[in-house]
């Protein structure tokens, strides 16, 4: 059986789990015969994978031969995938991924034998790098944290340590800071632990406007603020992305009812200094094990929930493939027509598809079919023909449309100038730019002063580890044990604008679940796709044309209605989509 990244994996020798970090068949042509020194970086030969221990951490090559497959926890809504073992060479969509987990505390390693539902859990920390951002009718990502972490000695000391990037957890192993001016034999293994990990401040890319207003509202309503502190996180709404979800192994997670864990016998452990009335009290589990099913949807219309390690992600599939629900591009001698598939016969290579306004269903062939809409999606890629599951939308108000014939979409969304800016330090090691900015919003909201020269503060390195390369984190060190209190962000009920696309339906309709968790079917003519930071075809630049410019009025636009003996230029009135205006901040 072939492995894949993110496969959790066992020794057969007993030596423990693993989680598959490279395998063959994924390496470049052109990897380097060394990097860093590290030997999980040297070219596979056929046959090897990459493994990171899943919880010291140590990195090594081995057999593929000397694993057994645990849990396969890759797959996302959306994902395509086949059968392991099946004669049966129809690909799937992944609908719904359904995890159970297994914890531990994160310091004493206390756990029961117990499985539990994800959705029982929320993550340690409330704000994550990607995490889609809601406020004041924005949506937008997070491009940067600047955490507090807490270290703890053997003899009990408190040594708050400041980072931007999010790297520690609670749980770390790391080596003590330096002592200035001292020359201290370094231990031969990391004696500190994390105990406390909390946002302090984080950088928001604010991309699109609320495309249920009206365009006359919408323009007035300014970008929000660039930078948060701790203090306004309750201001803003969070949504997961696609990829970042709880139920990874190594994650650091909470009940949902504290009660939970002290019912189970999971007890915190508390952390005091004897001079101090500073008391750190810990409760975060991380995941040890998970389990998966997967619910997927095969391209003859049936459903079926089955174990992710019976799947393998379909890396093959070519441009004619399509699942029910989707629209396609029917391409005869002499027209075109849009329809929507409502089965798949992969064996015979045929497609049941429902043309667009009518009711009726018709076998064709898939070679005829074009699920992409290459010939109509315009070249700037402003627009994309219909919706996949799994991907974000903003939704226009009802009785209004985004201003494209369908099933053309267009892409709501504009990156930020600032987010490429390339990390640079000034002289004295601090940061620079805007994340220069980040840090003095961060360390306002503490309370002391940045600077190297400063006595409350000192720039130094943090190591995690003496056996893994690039585990260096640079931080801001005090003296002082740190006090400040996490904050949660704003609930989002209410927000009914913008969501996840989890399903297509027979008749060409989209199922979105919003923030809230709340399911609504909308039309696709209601949808815009939200342009992410992870649009490959985002540079920031020209590709995007006028940020002033609406999608809908793409030159070459067309209304490809069944039968139609002209496609007409959508009507200039409907041309509603502002979502590429400018505001001032």
């Amino acid at each position: 059986m072939p492995f894949f990244p993110e496969d959790i994996v066992e020794h057969l020798d007993g030596s423990g789990r693993g989680i598959i970090a490279r395998t063959w068949s994924e390496q470049p042509y052109d990897a380097p015969v060394d990097s860093l020194d590290d030997p999980m970086m040297r070219p596979l030969a056929k046959g090897e994978v990459g493994v990171q221990d899943q919880f010291t951490g140590l990195r090594r090559i081995v057999s593929d031969s000397t694993l057994r497959l645990v849990d396969r926890s890759l797959f996302v809504r959306g994902d395509i995938c086949k059968k392991t073992r099946s004669e049966d060479a129809q690909s799937g969509a992944v609908l719904n991924v359904h995890v159970q987990i297994q914890v531990r505390h994160a310091i004493t390693n206390m756990s029961v034998d117990a499985w539990f539902e994800r959705e029982e859990f929320r993550p340690h920390q409330s704000l994550l790098l990607g995490d889609y951002v809601l406020c004041e009718n924005w949506i937008g990502q997070v491009e940067e944290v600047f955490n507090e972490a807490l270290m703890v000695s053997p003899t009990a000391q408190m040594q708050p340590v400041y980072e931007l990037g999010g790297r520690f957890s609670v749980g770390d192993k790391c080596f003590p800071l330096p002592e200035p001016d001292q020359h201290t034999e370094k231990p031969k293994e990391p004696t500190d632990i994390i105990v406390k990990v909390t946002p302090v401040a984080a950088a928001i890319s604010w991309s699109a406007v609320n495309q249920s207003l009206d365009p006359s509202q919408a323009q007035h309503i300014p970008r929000p603020q660039r930078f948060w502190s701790v203090n306004d996180f309750p201001r803003v709404s969070i949504m997961r992305g696609r990829g970042p979800v709880v139920g990874t192994i190594g994650e650091r997670v909470l009940f949902k009812d504290p009660a939970k864990a002290f019912n189970l016998g999971i007890l915190p452990v508390i952390y005091s200094e004897s001079d101090s009335k500073n008391q750190i009290t810990v409760d975060a589990l991380m995941i040890t094990n998970t389990r998966t099913r997967v619910e997927v949807l095969w391209q003859d219309g049936s459903r079926e929930w089955i174990p992710a390690t019976d799947l393998v992600p379909n890396l093959s599939a070519d441009d004619y493939e399509c699942w029910p629900g989707d629209f396609v591009l029917w391409k005869g001698e002499e027209e075109k027509k849009v329809a929507i598939v409502q089965s798949v016969s992969f064996k015979d290579r045929i497609a049941s598809v429902r043309w667009l306004g009518t009711e009726g269903a018709e076998a064709v062939p898939m070679l005829e079919l074009d699920p992409l809409g290459s010939s109509i999606v315009d070249e700037r890629q402003l627009s994309v023909f219909g919706l996949r599951r799994g991907e974000h939308v903003l939704l226009h108000k009802s009785g209004t449309t985004n201003g494209l014939s369908p099933p053309l979409v267009p892409k709501v969304g504009e990156l930020e100038e600032w987010v490429h800016e390339v990390p640079s330090r000034a002289a004295d090691g601090t940061m620079e730019g805007w994340r220069g900015e980040l840090t003095n919003v961060a360390v306002k909201a503490l309370g002391f002063d940045i600077s190297r020269k400063s006595p409350t503060g000192t720039l130094s390195s943090v190591q995690m580890s003496g056996d893994l390369i690039g585990q260096i984190v640079d931080v801001l060190a005090t003296g002082e044990p740190g006090r400040l209190a996490a904050s949660s962000t704003g609930e989002p009920s209410g927000i009914d604008w913008f969501g996840e696309v989890v399903d297509l339906t027979l008749n060409g309709d989209v199922v979105v679940e919003l923030p809230s968790s709340e399911r609504v079917v909308v039309p696709i003519e209601r949808c815009s796709l939200y342009r992410d930071s992870d649009d490959d075809q985002w540079d920031g630049d020209e590709a995007l044309g006028d940020p002033l410019e609406s999608t809908g009025s793409v030159e070459g636009e067309k209304d490809y209605a069944l039968n139609a003996d002209v496609w007409e230029d959508v009507d200039d009135d409907e041309q509603n989509d502002w979502s590429y205006m400018e505001t001032d901040e």
